[in-house]
């Protein structure tokens, strides 16, 4: 009884064939060399928005064909910080600051994969609170609360998805209530002036 085993035949490949296999191999190692390589992420890089240039909502580095990451600053002509905004992969992520000519901070804003995304306040220029509501996916909701200068409260708007919704106060500049509004999907259904 013969045993079935498998025939190797061997082929004997021609010297062209293996300098053509060695010509092609090489062509290709020069080709990827000579593809541009991906710009490193640079931790704690940081550009005046000057050189940022924008494209299909993307910020790139002027010249760069990677998107940016890393902290975009501005500069008021005396020299003192305007904005100062955290990108990562061309876009808003991260924390944005602005400030006022003196110094003093005017708005804090947080962003996420460039989308307005948390607590978000602005100051007057003396340094009292302005206004500070909650941002989710760009939109507020819950209590949008403005204040005086003397930093009493001005106003608390209820705010769903951006629209005003719910019980709505406003008060003067010595805290007196002067007027509650009941608003549903942006329209007024009551109001309760001074109380």
């Amino acid at each position: 009884m013969q045993e079935d085993t498998p025939q190797t035949t061997r082929h004997k490949v021609s010297p062209a064939t293996w300098f053509i296999a060695f010509a092609l191999a090489a062509l290709g190692g020069w080709w990827v060399s000579q593809q541009k390589q991906p710009e490193p992420i640079e931790a704690n890089r940081e550009l005046l928005l000057s050189l940022i240039v924008r494209s299909n909502d993307m910020m790139f580095a002027s010249g760069a064909t990677n998107p940016f990451s890393g902290s975009v600053v501005e500069y008021y002509s005396s020299g003192k910080l305007k904005s100062k905004t955290e990108i990562l992969s061309g876009k808003l992520h991260g924390v944005s600051h602005g400030y006022f000519t003196n110094g003093q901070m005017q708005v804090e804003e947080f962003f996420t994969n460039g989308v307005s995304h948390g607590v978000r306040k602005k100051w007057h220029t003396d340094g009292q609170l302005l206004s500070e509501g909650e941002i989710i996916g760009g939109q507020f909701h819950g209590a949008f609360k403005k204040y005086h200068e003397n930093g009493k409260m001005a106003q608390e708007v209820m705010l769903s998805n951006g629209v005003p919704h719910g019980i709505s106060r406003s008060w003067d500049t010595n805290g007196t209530l002067v007027n509650t509004v009941e608003m549903a999907n942006g329209k007024k259904i009551g109001t309760d002036e001074g109380k």
